[in-house]
């Protein structure tokens, strides 16, 4: 892992957890750092990375990822500094893992959130997002649902296990639910 010019490595084993943290200065904060996970296709989990308050998180080849943790449902968290969040975009390299995704509160993320090639995703976060257009896979395991009031187009297919919907559709245009 690199956090800006710093770094932290490990030879890992199969199913083990290891916690990789760099030796920093004294006093050294971080904030919209640039952070590199290197083997990122061979990793399931990363642990709560909010406290990171991430500008970018590039996930297309975490293919392995189960857990996302970028946000946080406290009510003094706020990340505005997140803008980007890519996910396994190509049906080439589909994430069947990926269960639970928390963006709470990264006020800074709009625009577009395509899952639709997390096929085993259970539970979705979002609440506090400026989102505007997010689309789910067509079928899957989709159970929480908790969506920011900013969306405006919304697409959901097939997803018969939902139990807990959490959205106020004030601001929607477009909404496909089959």
């Amino acid at each position: 892992i690199q956090y800006g010019s710093y770094y932290a490595s490990t030879r890992a084993d199969r199913n083990k957890t290891y916690v990789l943290e760099p030796e920093l200065p004294s006093g050294t904060k971080f904030n919209d750092t640039e952070t590199y996970i290197y083997g990122a296709s061979s990793i399931t989990e990363i642990g709560d990375l909010s406290k990171w308050y991430l500008s970018l998180f590039e996930g297309a080849d975490a293919i392995k990822l189960s857990k996302l943790i970028l946000g946080n449902p406290s009510s003094s968290y706020s990340n505005s500094n997140l803008k980007t969040l890519t996910l396994c975009t190509t049906e080439s390299a589909p994430n069947y893992m990926m269960r639970y995704i928390d963006i709470r509160n990264c006020t800074g993320l709009e625009g577009s959130l395509d899952l639709s090639k997390l096929f085993a995703l259970e539970t979705i976060y979002a609440e506090g997002t400026n989102l505007k257009d997010i689309e789910f896979s067509n079928g899957g395991n989709l159970k929480v649902a908790h969506l920011p009031s900013t969306v405006n187009t919304l697409t959901l297919l097939n997803q018969s296990s939902l139990t807990d919907f959490q959205f106020e559709a004030t601001n929607i245009v477009n909404l496909r639910i089959e």
